[in-house]
């Protein structure tokens, strides 16, 4: 939901680039972080409920009935599956940790709200989980077939209201609200966000720029909105969706950083867009895949004649694959491509998200990243994950295979908390080009 769910696009005076979108790795993702790439907020939602079993209960269940539902009966070991199957309805409050290293470390509290998706009552759904049942529709892909150490078919996602705060220790701060829906069988799917924002950052300047080795502090805050539709295509893996963003900010920047007595300069500015994506999905789970392929296309296009102070296009290319070859080894690919074109905010610049390097730290109006990573299950329960990225970051797309590139590596440790759900939480240490980082990972990095 980082706040997953909640896009930070910035604006400042007289630079020029595209509505960035800020990952907060709040409540603990980093994929999620992209929010222009439509993460599931109903996964980021279950996923903070996950989190949440670490430390909170339903106030309805006895004592000895939680100790039960958090013990996987197939092997005694600590599990959060039962807990959440048998509780996704009703009002959950959430934890949030924030360790994006772009806006510090951080926590927050988020209310999610589940309800039955349409076509399932609360009498079906209360104390017993949102089950499949023969005279009710499947969900579709996404969850598929239970077996030993995978994922099962009789947990139907429910819709999810949330609202949420949040701060780090520079002063970033965050409120706001959102909301999933699926309808007609799961053909139909919405998300929607709102909040209001303000974020310290640091601006290290863009290809042709000037290299700002420490950075520029900046400060952007305003308000925030974002809504997407999707439909699937029959009844494949593919959806076709369109959405709509807006963000009004202030930001500035003090110049007295640069020579002592210069003053704070500034601007508020709007930005509006409409856009369309094409989506497939086939993993096994959404939360943390063995197998299958996550892959979108999209277009924003930002226009005067929308209400945004800013003509430019916006074009974003991802495929993420897993494979499983053997059960104790899952190797994984992530390609990322981004590019703008036009006039536009120099914070909404693209930029190389990779673990081991800041948000907004190398920026420029074409960016390429790849990744791979290898999880190794070495224990029914625990397994150890490597990683190897590379990003670049161009003044053009016709300057990629020229522009330096950043490398990253780094070693993670998961933990099976719910494996009826196919979901792993665990750290990762990740080295990037100038500095090492940890991450909290619940789910996919990406």
């Amino acid at each position: 939901m980082t706040i997953a769910f909640f896009r930070s696009y910035l604006a400042l005076h007289d630079f020029h680039a595209e509505p960035f979108i800020l990952l907060l790795d709040c409540e603990i993702d980093r994929d999620i972080v992209v929010l222009n790439n439509r993460s599931q907020f109903v996964a980021e939602a279950t996923r903070l409920a996950l989190a949440a079993c670490l430390l909170l209960s339903a106030p309805h269940i006895y004592a000895d009935s939680i100790f039960n539902q958090l013990k996987d009966p197939s092997d005694g070991w600590f599990d959060v599956s039962d807990w959440v199957l048998n509780n996704a309805v009703g009002f959950m409050p959430v934890p949030i940790i924030i360790t994006e290293p772009a806006v510090g470390e951080g926590l927050g509290l988020a209310a999610l709200f589940f309800h039955p998706p349409e076509g399932y009552t609360e009498e079906q759904s209360a104390n017993a989980g949102i089950k499949v049942d023969e005279e009710l529709p499947d969900i579709g892909p996404g969850i598929e077939a239970d077996s030993e150490a995978g994922p099962v078919t009789d947990f139907v996602l429910p819709d999810v209201t949330a609202v949420a705060a949040a701060g780090t220790n520079n002063g970033t701060w965050l409120v706001g609200g959102g909301h999933f829906a699926h309808w007609k069988d799961d053909s139909v799917r919405y998300d929607g966000v709102i909040g209001y924002a303000s974020i310290n950052m640091k601006f290290f300047g863009l290809p042709g720029f000037p290299d700002l080795t420490n950075g520029l502090d900046f400060n952007a805050e305003g308000l925030f909105i974002d809504q997407d539709i999707s439909w699937r295509l029959k009844d494949s893996y593919f959806f076709l969706g369109a959405g709509y963003t807006f963000l009004q900010v202030d930001a500035s920047f003090d110049l007295g950083q640069i020579i002592p007595g210069l003053p704070t300069i500034g601007r508020t500015s709007r930005q509006s867009g409409l856009g369309i994506f094409l989506a497939y999905d086939s993993r096994d789970t959404i939360f943390t895949p063995s197998s299958g392929t996550e892959a979108e296309i999209s277009a924003t296009v930002n226009d005067k004649a929308i209400g945004s102070d800013f003509d430019y296009s916006r074009y974003d290319a991802s495929l993420h694959k897993w494979w499983n070859p053997d059960p104790k080894w899952v190797p994984g690919l992530r390609f990322d491509l981004q590019y703008v074109d036009g006039d536009l905010p120099f914070y909404s610049v693209p930029f190389i998200e990779l673990r081991g390097i800041p948000a907004l730290r190398y920026q420029g109006e074409a960016v390429a990243v790849a990744e791979t990573e290898v999880r190794w299950n070495f224990h029914p329960r625990v397994s150890a994950i490597g990683f190897l990225g590379i990003g670049v970051a161009a003044e053009s797309f016709s300057d990629l295979d020229e522009a330096p590139s950043r490398a990253t590596k780094g070693i993670g440790i998961r933990y099976m908390m719910a494996r009826k759900l196919g979901m792993h939480v665990g750290i990762d240490v990740a080295q990037g080009p100038e500095d090492t980082y940890w991450y909290i990972q619940m789910g996919s990095a990406w």
